[in-house]
């Protein structure tokens, strides 16, 4: 099963990689910047629920308009985690500082290496923390 997820993740590197685009430039209000690219989640809070961290098992490709999910197989996913299966899913950022995952409007923070997704964490939401994948 090993070889089944090398071969996709490397299917994720070869596919996910643009050439010949501008730079992004941060807007100059916030920190803000695309999300595009390959993350690793490092952990998920789920309000309520326990805290998670996961150590290279689940991986985000983040395009300009899907998200492609892979799971490793064997990894336990928080039952209100979102996107929580491997796949492929659309989203959208209808204004700067959001995105919007299965109907569900997020924050979202891109600040280095680091991506985070989160929703009202007090109040029963959730947050996703996501480190980039270097080549």
């Amino acid at each position: 099963m090993k070889f089944h997820f090398l071969s996709l993740f490397a299917l994720l590197l070869i596919t996910g990689c643009k050439k010949d685009e501008d730079p992004v430039v941060p807007e100059s209000n916030n920190s803000i910047t695309t999300p595009e690219g390959l993350w690793t989640l490092v952990s998920f809070e789920g309000g309520f629920a326990p805290f998670t961290t996961f150590d290279n098992q689940i991986y985000w490709s983040i395009t300009e308009d899907q998200i492609l999910v892979l799971i490793s197989e064997g990894t336990t996913v928080p039952a209100n985690m979102p996107l929580g299966s491997s796949g492929a899913y659309e989203y959208s950022m209808p204004s700067s500082g959001t995105i919007t995952l299965n109907g569900i409007t997020h924050n979202l923070t891109v600040t280095g290496n680091s991506l985070v997704i989160e929703d009202n964490l007090a109040a029963d939401g959730v947050r996703l923390t996501f480190a980039t994948v270097e080549p």
